[in-house]
């Protein structure tokens, strides 16, 4: 069975582990330690020096950046692509906020020009763009309009991390960005996530509000409506040292794409090559002929299990979306990005003859098929 994720802890990381989670246990500081602080610090030198706040998913992340920017801010309509995870709508209409979905392009990035013609009509505050692994090639462009049309820029970089682009990690493009510590993700902290900005009033908003709204680690005086949204000391561990493993992690899942994509015949594949890193967290394929499920399927008759795709209902046909109906209007490029495209197994964790074996697979659909 080859299975779509793993851990990439070494050995000696695992003992590193135990011996550190003791530790905790009997210092009694299960949060707001300093493996928080580690982590941040290790995120902060990632993203080039921005401020990092870790909070205890990356929903939450999400539900913080637009509580400050929406029910603080006083900002409301946010412009936000379809094909992307629950979490990252359902923040907005947590905050009261309200959502306009926008199409994306052909390898499922935000689409600048369904961006700009939903503008004339809806008039956004917020503009969000989810790295699906990829930057979008159009990304300093989408950054651009944000700055002209006086918008707050997000990035949802929950499967990007160490994605960079013309010199700038995924997560430096925006006025905040967010990241997800996932059991899937590249870097595993088994959950938990942070919130990162150069934006000094946001970050002290974040340490505040993820802490029941305290100014300090304790105490009784709370300054605004937050909630207990801290990351517990043993995820912001497990976190750190997976964060230590990305660059290896990242150069294993690269060479894994680069075999796959050259060795597949007879289908499309979103290729990564113009950016300066690729996470590697999805490959993204596709065929003309068939679905994704359709491939989904037969790799699975085969003991290959595919990650999820991203994603295969988009949120404009998400029972619980069914109310959201500004920008459904078009969205063609995603329903079919949707429909079409899959993403097999990548991780470091594949041998050899894994990936082969991978490859052999898809060749022998195309084949039958």
């Amino acid at each position: 069975m080859i299975n779509p994720f793993n851990s990439n802890l070494k050995k000696f990381q695992k003992d590193e582990f135990l011996k550190a989670a003791s530790r905790i246990i009997e210092s009694g500081q299960f949060i707001l330690g300093k493996h928080n602080e580690a982590l941040e610090q290790g995120l902060s030198d990632l993203l080039h020096g921005v401020n990092v706040v870790c909070v205890s998913s990356g929903t939450v992340a999400l539900e913080c950046v637009f509580d400050y920017y929406i029910r603080f801010g006083n900002l409301k309509r946010v412009a936000v692509q379809s094909n992307t995870n629950f979490a990252t709508v359902s923040s907005v209409l947590r905050a009261g906020g309200e959502v306009v979905f926008i199409d994306c392009d052909e390898s499922g990035q935000l689409d600048l020009s369904d961006l700009a013609l939903k503008n004339k009509k809806y008039d956004f505050d917020i503009v969000v763009a989810v790295h699906i692994g990829y930057i979008s090639k159009s990304i300093n462009l989408i950054e651009d309009f944000c700055k002209k049309n006086n918008q707050i820029f997000v990035e949802d970089c929950a499967h990007a991390h160490g994605s960079s682009f013309m010199g700038r990690p995924a997560g430096t493009f925006g006025d905040c960005s967010i990241f997800s510590f996932f059991p899937t993700k590249v870097i595993n902290g088994s959950e938990g996530g942070s919130i990162n900005t150069r934006n000094t009033d946001l970050t002290e908003f974040a340490r505040k509000w993820r802490n029941q709204g305290k100014g300090g680690v304790y105490g009784n005086d709370h300054a605004i409506l937050g909630g207990s949204y801290r990351m517990p000391e043993f995820n912001a561990l497990l976190a750190t040292l997976s964060l230590e493993n990305l660059n290896a992690e990242i150069e294993f899942r690269k060479n894994n794409a680069l075999v796959i994509a050259d060795g597949i015949k007879a289908f499309d594949v979103v290729d990564p090559s113009y950016m300066d890193c690729f996470s590697g967290y999805k490959l993204i394929l596709s065929s003309s002929a068939h679905s994704g499920q359709c491939l989904e399927k037969y790799l699975a008759s085969h003991n290959i299990i595919c990650g999820g795709a991203v994603y295969r209902t988009p949120c404009h046909r998400q029972p619980v979306f069914k109310d959201e109906k500004a920008g459904t209007e078009h969205l063609p490029g995603t329903d079919l990005f949707c429909e079409r495209h899959f993403c097999p197994p990548l991780h470091s964790g594949l041998k050899e003859y894994q990936v082969l074996q991978i490859i052999d697979t898809l060749n022998d659909f195309n084949a039958q098929y």
